[in-house]
């Protein structure tokens, strides 16, 4: 290479990077007023592009302070940047390449973090401060020309979309109806895309006109005024309250946390989100109302901020998004959980209706609580159960008083929605799920109670009002009342269990409750299940001198606990061994009579009742010791060879589905997975029920040849 190329070479590269170099200089001195300005018009148009992170935070402090307000193009401009990153998190959440291009967008342009920095300005922190106004100006101010969408009625809606379809409908291809041997329509056809330039047979005068001789147009005064920031955030001072209050909805509506998922944990304690999230759903939940005529209307919005919370603790449990668990969220939102239950225990006595806050509080925390075993953070969630216990005894108390008013009215009970919403927190409590009795979370060392814990439940009232308020319902009936009762009564029996001589004592010795669950009917309201596991309790309860004697009542001796725990145990085993007999002729009649509702009621329920006392077994560590001081290893062995005997017969018949039925279904399955159809699959209900039946004896044989067996060998040693 000459001297000269190169020189020239060297000459050129200094050029170019002065160039970028004064390009970047010229950048950084742009003044902040610009920025904001620029910023702020950018979200003004379609598919919005902000030039920075930093123009949007800057952008946020001026909203916030005042300089500027937000408007109808902007909230839309941020909803359409933010939902770039929203169509990421479809259910493919694995595009980890997608979802970095969102993260960096354009080289020079600003990323998804700074459009969910502006979110938070817009749909948390400018309706909280509307919220803590009394000052309509004030109010107005923040706002700007901002109301929101308006209603549009359906039946309008879709006249537009029908002549938007028939104006702009797409023609079919020209040659598509063309015959295959016409030549000439095809020649037509052709003509109809032929772009070549035509000339006019006569000149036109405007042919002539140059724009040397044009007039000369002033185009500053064509700017376009329409997306100036000042103007855009001028208010609207004639609305009234009722106007705001729409605005502020509309806000308050787009609150969620699909916009925030680009805030990591750092940024995510920087920004306070938390707090802010918190202080939200306590002004419009706890707030005093004569200072803002607004949040009584706004009420109805208290969830989303709570919702936020929730979505970010149960993204924070899946590492594809987060990479870690954000304990720092969920201990945030169970102690805003906490403050919400609390409101109603600062109630007047004579008020009968329990606090929105606090039923708002507890839905959110059942909700938590079925979550706490995905989340792994099951301690943390029933630290907080626990502190909560005596504002939850409050809480039941106060339902529990105007239960009598509901059956003075004749109204439908509210007080079911309260024990479904109860049912997942006391199951944190006790670690056993109601329904079918097996443990919450196999992997905490709970076998029993603390009595501690024991203890703090009787001190607090929550378990003397619990059984107050299964008590107070007996009067009701209905379908859903009778399996919301069994539910409370089972949760109940299961604390008992699981603190035999706290909880299991006190509950004994409440009269009103042994009087119904040793009555007559107990057994066709209840279960076979239920009687047997009181049965076994009340042997050691009622030994050692405490004979129960109640009105109308018989009295309660260990013996009689005993006789009756016999009686019931033989009449399992045998709706086991009658509902085997069901699915034996069901079977070879027709697969289809596994699933018709006649069919099922005969043989369902009496098995499920058996897994569950097979999987109590193993979650209360005292049912076997008692188990075993009532059945005999002859009396056990008899009864579990008739259901033995059972399902060899059973394994003898014609299964419902044959092995070409089967080969058939997943042939099928394949070839419609390819065309993306679905496959109806075999239901082996049946078959379930049958695994189940032989998985419940074993375990029954099991844990009575060794009560000290924990659940996890038994459940190594089944498997």
């Amino acid at each position: 290479m000459s001297s000269k190329s190169s020189t020239f070479i060297r000459d050129y590269s200094k050029a170019i990077a002065e160039a970028l170099h004064d390009k970047e200089q010229d950048q950084t001195t742009i003044s902040v007023d610009d920025q904001v300005r620029d910023a702020y018009t950018a979200l003004c148009f379609d598919d919005p592009i902000v030039s920075s992170d930093e123009a949007c935070r800057l952008l946020s402090k001026f909203l916030l302070k005042g300089d500027y307000a937000i408007s109808e193009r902007l909230v839309e401009g941020i909803r359409q940047a933010t939902g770039r990153y929203e169509q990421s998190l479809s259910p493919a959440i694995d595009k980890i390449e997608n979802e970095k291009s969102l993260r960096t967008e354009t080289i020079g342009s600003a990323t998804a973090v700074g459009y969910a920095i502006l979110a938070k300005t817009v749909f948390l922190d400018i309706p909280f401060k509307c919220c803590q106004e009394s000052d309509l100006r004030t109010v107005q101010k923040l706002l700007g020309s901002f109301r929101g969408p308006r209603t549009v009625d359906t039946e309008d809606q879709d006249k537009v979309e029908n002549l938007i379809s028939k104006d702009f409908q797409i023609s079919d291809d020209p040659l598509k109806h063309a015959g295959a041997n016409n030549e000439e329509a095809v020649v037509n056809n052709n003509c109809a895309y032929d772009y070549d330039e035509v000339w006019a047979e006569e000149s036109d005068p405007s042919d002539f006109f140059y724009e040397s001789s044009a007039q000369q147009i002033d185009w500053s005064a064509w700017e376009d005024t329409s997306f100036d920031p000042q103007k855009l955030s001028k208010p609207v001072e004639t609305d009234d309250w009722p106007d705001v209050q729409q605005a502020i909805s509309n806000l308050l509506r787009d609150l969620s946390h699909s916009k925030f998922v680009p805030i990591d944990a750092t940024l995510w304690k920087h920004l306070d989100l938390s707090d802010a999230l918190t202080q939200l759903t306590l002004t419009l939940l706890v707030e005093n109302n004569n200072l803002n005529p607004m949040l009584d209307h706004l009420r109805q919005w208290s969830v989303q901020p709570l919702n936020v919370m929730r979505d970010r603790i149960l993204m924070a449990s899946n590492p594809s998004l987060t990479g870690s668990t954000n304990t720092t969220v969920l201990k945030d939102y169970l102690s805003l959980v906490q403050s919400l239950i609390a409101v109603d225990a600062l109630q007047p006595d004579n008020v009968t209706e329990t606090s929105a806050a606090s039923v708002v509080g507890l839905v959110n925390l059942s909700s938590i609580c079925t979550q706490g075993k995905n989340l792994k953070e099951m301690s943390t969630i029933r630290k907080c159960v626990i502190e909560c216990c005596e504002d939850l005894g409050s809480l039941v108390e106060r339902t529990t008083t105007h239960i009598a008013v509901e059956r003075e009215q004749g109204t439908l009970p509210s007080w079911v929605r309260l024990i479904w919403a109860l049912l997942p927190v006391l199951e944190v409590i006790s670690n056993i799920i109601t329904e079918d009795g097996s443990e919450l979370d196999s992997s905490a060392n709970r076998k029993t109670l603390a009595t501690a814990d024991a203890q703090w439940l009787l001190n607090s009232g929550l378990f003397r009002q619990l059984i107050l308020f299964y008590l107070k319902t007996e009067k009701f009936s209905g379908t859903t009342v009778d399996l919301a009762r069994r539910r409370l009564l089972q949760t109940l029996q299961f604390l008992s269990l699981k603190s035999m001589t706290l909880l299991g004592k006190y509950a004994w010795r409440v009269p009103e409750l042994n009087k119904a669950i040793h009555q007559s009917n107990f057994v066709e309201e209840n279960n076979l299940v239920d009687n047997l596991l009181w049965s076994l309790m009340g042997i050691e309860l009622a030994a050692g001198g405490s004979i129960l004697r109640t009105r109308n009542a018989p009295i309660l001796t260990p013996d009689s606990c005993r006789e009756t725990a016999l009686k019931q145990f033989h009449k399992v085993c045998q709706n086991v061994v009658l509902s085997l007999q069901v699915i034996e002729k069901h079977r070879q009649r027709s697969e289809k009579d596994q699933n018709d509702p006649n069919v099922l009621s005969k043989w369902k329920e009496p098995i499920d009742d058996f897994r569950r006392f097979s999987n109590c077994l193993t979650s209360c560590p005292v049912l076997p010791g008692l188990f075993k001081q009532v059945f005999t290893d002859e009396i056990l062995h008899e009864e579990m060879q008739l259901i033995k005997k059972a399902l060899t017969d059973l394994s003898s018949t014609t299964s419902s589905f044959s092995a070409s039925d089967i080969s058939t279904t997943v042939s099928k399955t394949a070839e419609n997975d390819k065309a993306g159809e679905p496959t109806e699959r075999p239901d082996n209900t049946f078959e379930n029920s049958v695994t189940m039946v032989h998985k419940s004896v074993k375990t029954i044989i099991m844990a009575c040849e060794d009560t000290s067996i924990g659940h996890a060998q038994l459940s190594s040693k089944l498997d």
